[in-house]
């Protein structure tokens, strides 16, 4: 930051602590803090979610679609990788939907995501649906699908695959 930034940047803070200071409102009444337990949940928070994905495993295939009710994006992450996969945030008639797909020039690393303890490795596209309609929560994998759970070692290989979860 050169000097006459540093110099602008003290002036606005002067400038805001002076109008804060100069306010014409009264202060406000004391705030009370609720207690625990007496401010009920939102209902995204009460909405009842199933242990199926709770089993840690790996899910690798060329395209994974996950679809599920409200609260689905509190419990699924996807890792952006701008250089090399397309990330698309669209709201639809059906729900809120998430898109990461490859890049034309992409160096091919696979799209990463993870819903609860299973991690999803997409080759080609993932796709993460939320929609208010749906009451269960589906993970369907398509071509080349290889699923492993984790503790027991367990293997699954197939073109196409679907895993369900629901409340």
């Amino acid at each position: 930051m050169n000097q006459r930034q540093a110099s602008r940047h003290c002036l606005s803070l002067a400038a805001l602590l002076a109008l804060g200071c100069a306010s014409e409102r009264p202060a406000s009444p004391t705030t009370t803090v609720a207690e625990p337990g007496s401010i009920p949940l939102s209902p995204r928070a009460q909405t009842p979610w199933p242990a199926a994905f709770q089993r840690e495993a790996v899910l690798a295939a060329a395209r994974i679609e996950v679809v599920g009710p409200i609260g689905l994006l509190d419990h699924a992450a996807m890792r952006q990788d701008a250089e090399n996969h397309e990330h698309i945030e669209s709201a639809t008639a059906d729900g809120l939907r998430i898109v990461e797909r490859q890049r034309a020039q992409s160096d091919g690393s696979p799209i990463r995501a993870q819903l609860d303890a299973l991690v999803l490795l997409a080759d080609l596209e993932l796709v993460v649906l939320e929609s208010p309609a749906v009451t269960e929560v589906s993970v369907e994998a398509r071509g080349d699908v290889f699923l492993r759970y984790v503790a027991t070692g367990e293997e699954h290989r197939a073109q196409a695959l679907r895993l369900k979860g629901g409340p």
